[in-house]
């Protein structure tokens, strides 16, 4: 499920985004879901493999912040509760992957806020289980090509798989994506293009 309209995405925008979730059905968990950035040919009707894939794998260009409920063994996830990030459809190797502070299976409401500053291109993911974020990043990386992935536009929204198990993913609220265009600071100015 993505935004009908694209947002202008190059490497000089930062992007802030927050939602609500819930995911549950299955004491297993059942793969998960993704926040997603991308730019596939198939504009807002994209839609990558299920399972493990959650929707995201095989799009492409794209980007993709992954809430994992599926214990995948041979390496692709450390755990049952991990927030991975993907780029270019690519759902097996992710660049980052770090276990949830939350049971992201549990059947709880959970917050989620996402920034990117590309001056520092530094991403930083934010998961609570109130709508109040403390100052501390549950995953915090730097993502020196986040202006390649998607490129020129972005379609952003939300994708979701379970493979052979079920669950149910909801996306309760969402306030949707807050973009702003800056052209690096050059002697203490800086030009904002919003």
């Amino acid at each position: 499920a993505y935004d009908d309209t694209a947002d202008t995405f190059t490497e000089i925008t930062s992007f802030s985004t927050e939602f609500s979730f819930q995911i549950n059905g299955n004491t297993n968990g059942a793969d998960g879901l993704t926040f997603t950035l991308q730019n596939d040919a198939a504009g807002s009707d994209a839609l990558g493999l299920a399972g493990f894939g959650m929707g995201v794998d095989g799009v492409t260009p794209s980007f993709a912040i992954a809430f994992d409920t599926w214990d995948n063994t041979g390496g692709v996830a450390p755990g049952a509760s991990d927030i991975n990030l993907y780029v270019n459809g690519d759902a097996l190797n992710p660049i980052v992957s770090v276990a949830s502070p939350f049971d992201l299976n549990a059947g709880t409401q959970l917050y989620a806020k996402v920034d990117y500053k590309p001056t520092s291109k530094l991403l930083d993911v934010f998961i609570s289980n109130t709508n109040t974020f403390g100052a501390t990043p549950t995953v915090s990386t730097i993502v020196t090509d986040l202006g390649d992935n998607p490129g020129g536009q972005a379609f952003s929204g939300f994708t979701a798989a379970t493979g052979g198990a079920s669950n149910e993913h909801k996306i309760l609220e969402w306030s949707g994506l807050s973009t702003t265009h800056t052209v690096p600071t050059f002697d203490g100015i800086e030009i904002d293009l919003n």
